[in-house]
């Protein structure tokens, strides 16, 4: 019955108490393969990111407001999310929706087919969708940075863009972008980021809708 108020996308659903009573798939495998940034401890939503920020989205959602924080870790962009009050079924609940921009990444393949790109120039396509520098990309590709900004060139006139935050906006926009990215996540899971740990008698997994192998506190 709780799983039916979830949208099929990577959500987690409170109570208006803000109590944690469902956890859908897609936000399992959107978390499972990063650095945990977002854990479930008695019922309630953790961050070592940043709390306070959750604690005030989660606050306003129960107000009525539709807010939005970021969660920030060290190891990658971080990870976003949108709450909202949402009734359903008699009851009041709030719906937190999770986006990973680490797993937005433009698919290079793709990107070559749209644009007629060569492989190369796909591959500093993604990287300025991604929020790299002309620098940045050199060093990661060995080669030097006037390399680079004829690559750069040569992607805006055939993408038909004239400067780079246009060819950003174009390609974030474009069928290039993941239709599901929490699905990529899966592929490459690592472990569990989304765990859940001292769970009261009241929500058992099987109650809440919490996978069992988080339910337990860890990967099964």
């Amino acid at each position: 019955m709780i799983e039916r108020l979830v949208p099929a996308g990577p959500c987690i659903l409170l109570d208006i108490r803000l109590s944690v009573v469902h956890v859908s798939p897609a936000a399992q495998r959107l978390l499972a393969w990063a650095t945990p940034v977002l854990t479930v401890q008695q019922r309630s939503l953790h961050t070592p990111g940043d709390q306070p920020a959750l604690n005030r989205a989660l606050a306003r959602a129960v107000r009525g407001s539709r807010t939005a924080a970021s969660l920030p870790r060290a190891d990658g962009p971080a990870l976003t999310l949108r709450a909202e009050r949402l009734s359903a079924s008699g009851m009041e609940w709030v719906l937190v929706t999770l986006r990973d921009p680490a797993l937005e990444t433009p698919d290079t393949d793709l990107l070559q087919d749209l644009f007629d790109l060569t492989p190369t120039e796909a591959l500093v396509a993604a990287g300025l969708a991604q929020g790299q520098t002309g620098a940045e990309l050199a060093l990661a590709m060995g080669v030097q940075i006037n390399t680079v900004q004829s690559h750069i060139k040569r992607v805006l006139v055939k993408s038909g863009t004239r400067r780079q935050s246009q060819l950003v906006s174009l390609i974030l926009r474009s069928a290039a972008m993941p239709t599901h990215p929490w699905l990529a996540g899966a592929a490459r899971a690592q472990g569990s980021g989304l765990a859940q740990t001292g769970n009261d008698g009241t929500a058992g997994a099987g109650h809440s809708g919490v996978h069992p192998r988080l339910a337990n506190g860890g990967p099964a």
